[in-house]
């Protein structure tokens, strides 16, 4: 109705009964006009505006979207000489599409781009535009995937132009640089992992190299708050390709970097500690491979084992515990915490997985309380049975 009514308004009052003779009938045949109307020499632009506002993690501001659109998807274009084609007013970018698009003010007052109305990315994503006979709209259908695999390769492009000469000065002149740092590995992790992208995040976990230490500078950082230079880095590039479950990033830094697989921080994580906190059974299984200790324990005391059991990680547990048998480890006395844990939270085929295994079913934890009290007192009544029948009390 919005964009009915804007047409009208668009109208002469002695063409206005023509206007409404031409109204399209419904939402579907509205959006097909407005994206038959875009100039072909901007469809790319709309596309690609689209194909952000799609994947976006969060709403993307004026200057961020503009930043988008001057950057080349190409991995050799250099930022301070795409910086001289940013339109001097970061609007202008938006003028293609912009009866399918809005700008409002957030509570910070930045400039925020939404679509007009929440119907707008359900049909851009949905099957009805595929299917169009209307000229050739169908060009501006997003599939997720590659809108994802787009926006990861912008944000790696914009993360591997902050070096040792990243500061909070030069920070201010790139608009994209935070959005880029803290969300490049939604973007991953939902796209595809084509060749680029992986060759991309090799050069910015390079050890070597200044990219890694000014992305964790300002990962979980705003520009209000943040230190005027990056300082060293206390985790390695290693626990943060575990961490994000990047298996192939992960057997490269420790085949090319030599990063040591078993390294750990102030609370005794080690890499191995962080896959399986997160699920990555196939990251296990490379930390294994190259030599990671499964004994290895927190400062609170928890292993790798003991946090997937706590967590619910069926396969990571699974793995863990065929690795521990093959190499004649002393299994039973270590599964009894991670049987604890995986009562305390209620996960029943890993108890069930950890007794067959050989835990004992009535070790204690602190406060003396026994793998049944703990799941009973939190409510998990069918892992309390299971124990109950395995002679647990």
């Amino acid at each position: 109705m919005y964009f009915q009514l804007d047409n009208l308004r668009r109208c002469m009052s002695l063409s206005i009964r023509e206007a409404l003779n031409e109204l399209p009938a419904n939402l579907d045949d509205t959006y097909e006009r407005i994206l038959h109307d875009i100039p072909e020499r901007l469809w790319r632009n709309a596309h690609r505006l689209f194909q952000c506002m799609v994947a976006a993690i969060r709403p993307l501001r004026v200057e961020e979207l503009a930043e988008i659109i001057t950057i080349e998807s190409g991995w050799d274009a250099a930022l301070d000489v795409l910086q001289d084609w940013r339109p001097a007013n970061p609007e202008a970018v938006l003028s293609a599409c912009s009866n399918l698009i809005s700008i409002t003010i957030d509570e910070k007052g930045s400039k925020i781009v939404q679509f007009s109305h929440f119907s707008v990315k359900k049909f851009l994503t949905s099957d009805r535009i595929q299917t169009s006979d209307v000229g050739n709209i169908s060009q501006y259908h997003i599939a997720l995937e590659p809108a994802h695999t787009f926006l990861a390769r912008v944000c790696l492009t914009v993360l591997l132009r902050l070096d040792e000469k990243a500061v909070k000065t030069r920070l201010a002149r790139l608009p994209l640089a935070f959005y880029a740092a803290q969300h490049w590995v939604d973007h991953v992790q939902f796209g595809n992992m084509v060749s680029p992208i992986q060759d991309a995040m090799k050069s910015l976990f390079n050890p070597k190299k200044a990219h890694f230490r000014a992305w964790i500078w300002i990962r979980k950082q705003s520009m209000e708050n943040i230190v005027e230079r990056p300082p060293p880095p206390k985790l390695t590039p290693l626990y943060y390709a575990a961490l994000y479950g990047f298996d192939d990033l992960a057997k490269h830094l420790i085949v090319t970097h030599k990063e040591n697989v078993n390294a750990r921080n102030s609370n005794k994580w080690t890499p191995l500690h962080a896959a399986s906190d997160s699920g990555h059974v196939r990251t296990v299984r490379v930390l294994l491979d190259y030599g990671a200790r499964m004994g290895a324990r927190r400062i609170d005391g928890r292993t790798p084992l003991g946090i997937a059991s706590c967590n619910g990680h069926l396969k990571v547990v699974q793995l863990l515990l065929t690795r521990r048998t093959a190499s004649n480890s002393n299994v039973r006395t270590d599964l009894n915490r991670p049987l604890y844990l995986a009562s305390k939270s209620g996960h029943f085929e890993i108890v069930r997985l950890l007794l067959d295994s050989g835990a004992d079913v009535n070790a204690q934890d602190e406060g003396d309380w026994s793998p049944y009290q703990m799941a009973e007192r939190n409510g998990h009544y069918d892992v309390g049975r299971l124990l109950q029948d395995r002679g647990g009390k």
